[in-house]
């Protein structure tokens, strides 16, 4: 470790204060091996290096990327870009490993991305080294100072700026009133209210050669002059970057920083605008060279192919919600914001392919799954957008008062359940040595010992509890919860109490879904003891269709409940319970598949049930459990708080957009296809429970549960689409037709 430098002695000569700038590099002190091993890569000639298969294919990194950088970062540099846009071919190098990395929020890989997007247009460029830390870095250090801003305060920037902007802008042309979105580094230090530190470091990001001249010129006035910042890119990066605003107000932020004329929709120019603004913000933001970021082409095409996604998507979804043909949908007409939104929330599952990096990247920074910023839930901000005519007035009373306690989950749902045993018990004097409130406290991850911090928040919760007796008396019984957690937090705002609300909703949801899990599991274990049991020998299933032969005397091929009591002497109330359990038409007979079915012994199967198409449907079967498990998972963390393990991934992920997995076979789309043909008994392109169940391929438990799982909207049955995508899904692949680009398209 090396030594502090000694203080000069008085007399001596102090060396020169170095100019404001990066600082130098340290002098070289460390390990002997890791110099030696440095100083021989430096000495490397590149003629001497053997020529990979990715640098025949591609040509070398620009050399005004590799000029600003030392002999070591050079080589380094163009290896990762080599690595990364060639498709990985070393796999043991770390871009490999990064690019099949899945990806935090989402069950996808980079490498995934770009398999589907070279597939979908080879033509356009998915440069690794610009999506990588978009997807899965963190920003820049030197953005600290504009990161985790409210609301109110990019507001407040964008009402100076648009004043600013109205005031230069006056009498000039449309092409100079765009070039006003680049001010001068001075007003832009002054709307932002930065330190000359901050400004530098934002600089550096934003404009990398005004950071330079801003760090060697002491005339600060001249300089400022001279360098512009792009302060559109600025407000989105911070926007999308804060963890203080929710989803939904970040969206109709960068949605009405370009809607110019105020009109409250987004057309394809805008669409352009919006795309181009995002990728050159959040890649200045994470530090990219601007080098790697996607060219102007490249960006207007995919945001092209977005706003026909997204109108694509729109069109879809006015088809199923409302019965509107969606051939007569406009694709060429500007979309709303909430059509836009709900677009960037739900639509990168059947997105284009070229679409779906821009939706990652919007998901991955808004917060619409975690619901934990309380202005999501303010209706005063429900229509929030921004003017580029006059200015936005923020509501009142907007932050939260000083004081005031903002409850947690566990709180929440301590609050709820101690309400509820008070309620039962119909009695509010609860004391704190109150055995079942230890044991609501150790299940929300409470240890119940005599912690001074736990007595007091055991005093806390049944302090309120007494208080929200006194205040309503006899009809304590009578009020909700919402009335017990305004006594806990007196100065709550309603966006607080919406919030805590919508959190015990979405608790309750994961009860109802925790119910349907168990129902699946035990639904595969019941698919899975049948798997294992052996056929029934085929004299035996001759011996019961000749059974069934002289059992039908009318030779319909159908016996009636009078004919099984008569055949096999059985009570009238056991052939009705029989008859309930193997009719599957409901009609009052059996057919020769329920007869054989009803005759198999309860250790056999029938041969019946085997082959290709049962292992389609118990594979799907699992996937779904597989899926619905994880996000049980993911909020029984947030919930009942059972953390995960080191290093586990997340169970929260969203499931990988269709667009990024392979497409399926024509093969397998044929198997799958005669697979459901076999299923729709009348042929009408709708596979009933009940056709599921006479195909005698599964038994009946399993077989209503997965009728609900393959197209839970539809309460006949599900649909050969529905069915196609759900096995496409739990095969890794996606079914082979672009059901949104095809609207579009027509």
């Amino acid at each position: 470790r090396a030594s502090p430098s000694p203080r000069p002695m008085a007399g001596t000569k102090r060396p020169p204060m170095r100019a404001w700038g990066p600082p130098s590099p340290p002098p070289a002190r460390g390990c002997p091996k890791l110099l030696k091993a440095a100083a021989a890569m430096l000495r490397r000639s590149p003629a001497t290096q053997q020529p990979t298969a990715s640098a025949e294919l591609l040509a070398a990194p620009s050399a005004a990327a590799l000029a600003t950088s030392s002999p070591l970062r050079r080589r380094t540099t163009a290896r990762l870009a080599l690595d990364g846009q060639a498709g990985w071919e070393h796999h043991d190098t770390p871009a490999a490993a990064e690019a099949s990395r899945k990806l935090s929020f989402v069950d996808c890989s980079l490498e995934q991305l770009q398999e589907a997007i070279s597939a979908e247009d080879a033509t356009w460029p998915f440069v690794v080294l610009f999506w990588r830390p978009l997807l899965q870095g963190h920003p820049s250090a030197k953005f600290r100072s504009l990161r985790n801003r409210t609301l109110s305060f990019w507001v407040e920037r964008f009402n100076k700026w648009r004043d600013l902007r109205l005031a230069t802008s006056a009498g000039t042309t449309a092409t100079r009133e765009a070039a006003l979105d680049n001010i001068g580094a001075q007003h832009f230090q002054q709307i932002l209210f930065l330190s000359r530190s901050n400004l530098g470091s934002v600089l550096e990001l934003f404009n990398p050669e005004g950071a330079k001249l801003f760090a060697s010129d002491r005339c600060l006035a001249e300089v400022l002059g001279k360098i512009s910042v792009p302060i559109l890119e600025v407000f989105v990066a911070g926007i999308l970057c804060s963890n203080l605003i929710g989803a939904s107000h970040k969206l109709r932020f960068v949605f009405s920083l370009v809607d110019r004329d105020d009109s409250r929709t987004i057309s394809e120019a805008k669409f352009v605008l919006l795309v181009k603004l995002v990728c050159r913000g959040l890649g200045a933001m994470f530090d990219v060279s601007r080098q790697l970021f996607p060219t102007e082409v490249a960006m207007a095409k995919a945001a092209k192919r977005c706003f026909a996604s997204a109108h694509a998507f729109v069109a879809c979804a006015a088809s199923q919600g409302c019965g509107i043909d969606a051939s007569s949908h406009d694709p060429r007409r500007p979309l709303t914001y909430e059509e836009v939104a709900e677009w960037c929330v739900a639509g990168a599952s059947s997105a284009d392919p070229l679409a779906v990096p821009f939706l990652l990247v919007v998901q991955r920074f808004c917060c619409s799954r975690q619901r934990d910023v309380s202005d999501e839930f303010d209706d005063r901000l429900q229509s929030f957008a921004l003017s580029h005519s006059s200015a936005v007035q923020m509501p009142s009373m907007l932050q939260t008062p000083s004081g005031c306690k903002v409850l947690t989950r566990k709180e929440v749902l301590m609050a709820r359940d101690l309400l509820e045993y008070a309620k039962r018990r119909g009695n509010f004097d609860i004391e704190a040595s109150d055995p079942e409130l230890g044991r609501m406290m150790r299940s929300r991850n409470w240890r119940v010992d005599a912690d001074m911090h736990h007595h007091l928040k055991r005093s806390w919760f049944l302090d309120g509890l007494r208080k929200f007796r006194d205040v309503h008396g006899l009809a304590a019984e009578q009020a909700d919860l919402l009335d017990y957690l305004r006594c806990l937090c007196p100065q709550a705002l309603p966006k607080h109490l919406r919030m805590y609300d919508m959190w015990c909703a979405e608790y309750e949801e994961m009860k109802k879904g925790q119910e349907q899990l168990l129902l699946l599991q035990a639904a595969r274990d019941k698919f899975i003891e049948d798997q294992k049991k052996p056929f029934l020998p085929l004299e035996q299933v001759l011996a019961l269709k000749r059974q069934f032969s002289e059992l039908d005397v009318t030779k319909r091929g159908i016996i009636a409940q009078e004919e099984v009591i008569a055949a096999l002497g059985l009570s009238e109330e056991t052939a009705l319970d029989m008859f309930q359990a193997f009719d599957v038409s409901r009609d009052g007979f059996l057919d020769e598949d329920d007869f054989l079915r009803m005759m198999c012994p309860p250790e056999c199967r029938l041969r019946d049930a085997a082959g290709y198409a049962r292992g389609v449907l118990g594979k799907v079967l699992v996937h779904e459990i597989e899926r619905r498990g994880g996000r049980i998972e993911h909020l029984n963390e947030r919930y009942l708080f059972t953390p995960r393990g080191a290093g586990a991934p997340s169970s929260g992920a969203l499931p990988a957009p269709s667009s990024a997995l392979p497409e399926a076979s024509a093969e397998d789309v044929r198997q799958w296809t005669e697979v459901f043909d076999s299923l729709d008994a009348d042929g009408d392109g709708v596979a009933q429970a009940k056709d599921l169940e006479s195909s005698g391929l599964l038994p009946r438990a399993v077989s209503h549960a997965l009728s609900l799982v393959i197209d839970p909207w539809n309460p006949d049955g599900f649909a050969r689409d529905a069915f196609l995508e759900m096995v496409a899904q739990a095969h890794g692949c996606r079914y082979p037709r672009h059901p949104l680009i095809g609207v579009v398209n027509a």
